[in-house]
């Protein structure tokens, strides 16, 4: 039976009362009290309007337990070095500077080094030009400190670390989806239950009226063939 359609139509209108119908005579088949189309109706609008409610009651818990996964701005905020919380970053950066300062200013004189460096013949005196000074090698403080470094490692285990901090991201959004879905089934087949639950009672109530009324009845006629044999 079609029941839920989002179409408005003559046709499909045409086709969700008749299933109303069908419904409601398979449903009034076996029992006693008779419900109408009307009524089932408005039953099952009540059970969609209580999902509802409760799934957006869900949603509203999960973002004040902060269920979802937050990012790098909601727990360390943002780096804005013009507002009042980059003080201590400047002091810090400050006392370095002092530090580096009063570092060169322990360090030896740059013609004291010059004059080391000649003597030791690690740099050429280039005072008195000579073509075939050109033909030497580099000097030792001049030469780069080549390092060979393999950077395709680098970049593919950046990438490997990245890709692995994604994958734990995606199953643990995918484990609380799960988790959420989960729960939302298991409340509404709860809801059911307790619906069942107090149709079955109302049922009960009704039978037990009825005997009651039956059982009175029966009293009344023995009372009235009593009088009339009297």
């Amino acid at each position: 039976y079609i029941i839920e359609n989002k179409q408005t139509d003559n046709t499909t209108t045409e086709k969700k009362n008749e299933a109303w119908i069908n419904i409601a005579k398979e449903y009034n088949e076996n029992r006693i009290i008779i419900r109408t189309e009307r009524s089932l109706r408005s039953c099952w609008d009540n059970i969609k309007r209580d999902t509802r409610k409760y799934c957006a009651a869900f949603k509203r818990e999960c973002y004040k337990t902060a269920q979802e996964i937050m990012g790098d701005t909601a727990t360390n905020g943002l780096n804005n070095p013009f507002d009042s919380d980059s003080i201590d970053n400047e002091k810090e950066n400050i006392g370095s500077v002092i530090e580096i300062e009063e570092d060169d200013d322990n360090n030896n004189d740059s013609a004291e080094v010059f004059t080391y460096l000649l003597k030791n013949k690690e740099i050429v005196d280039w005072k008195s030009w000579d073509r075939n000074k050109l033909k030497l090698q580099i000097s030792p403080p001049l030469k780069r400190n080549i390092q060979l470094t393999t950077s395709t490692n680098v970049k593919c285990t950046k990438r490997k670390y990245e890709d692995q901090t994604l994958d734990e991201a995606k199953t643990a959004l995918a484990d609380v989806l799960k988790t959420n879905i989960e729960e939302k089934q298991n409340y509404e087949i709860e809801l059911l239950k307790a619906k069942l639950e107090k149709e079955k009672l109302k049922i009960d109530l009704l039978k037990v009226t009825i005997e009651k009324e039956k059982l009175i009845k029966d009293k009344i006629e023995e009372q009235n063939n009593m009088t009339f044999t009297l």
